[in-house]
């Protein structure tokens, strides 16, 4: 009876062996499938990402033209779906066809409406960092180049190891 109880055995092995990579194998593709549903839908910035964007624009839009823009008061097309009419683009300068006028990662109505930066420009305080840097990644002040005020720039703090945001 010993080689009956040593192949049944065996067997039981073997089979708790395949159980338990086909465990494996459906929590790796749980696993997977979580992810690929987090990167593409759920992450907030989901394409809004740092150093993509290659439109030039020269021109900027005074704190004056900034303060006469009310969201409510234009109501028309927007084709690019960044916020802005294609009226008021036209007003400001940006490209009613790209969302993200500047390719700084942030849409020219968020710019304008959110965080009050230029939606022609990349960096808007001059400070050597993106708008989108400043305020999705370093959480400094998009609008002053030294956010601490400290006496060096966010983009001199960062390069040196500091916290530019003073903390």
């Amino acid at each position: 009876m010993e080689p009956i109880d040593e192949l049944t055995s065996k067997s039981s092995q073997r089979f708790s062996t395949a159980r338990l990579l086909v465990l494996l194998g459906g929590v790796l593709v749980v696993a997977l499938v979580i992810a690929v549903v987090w990167y593409f839908f759920l992450r907030n910035d989901s394409y809004n990402l740092p150093f993509f964007g290659s439109a030039e624009v020269t021109s900027e839009i005074t704190s004056t033209q900034k303060a006469e823009v009310q969201p409510e008061a234009v109501e028309s097309l927007d084709d690019d779906a960044d916020g802005l009419s294609n009226e008021l683009e036209q007003e400001l300068g940006t490209n009613d066809k790209l969302a993200d006028t500047d390719g700084d990662g942030i849409l020219d109505g968020e710019e304008l409406y959110g965080w009050k930066t230029d939606p022609l420009k990349k960096d808007t305080d001059g400070d050597g960092l993106s708008d989108y840097d400043e305020v999705k990644v370093f959480f400094t002040d998009p609008l002053e180049q030294d956010t601490d005020g400290d006496g060096y720039s966010d983009y001199v703090e960062l390069g040196n190891g500091y916290d530019p945001a003073g903390g």
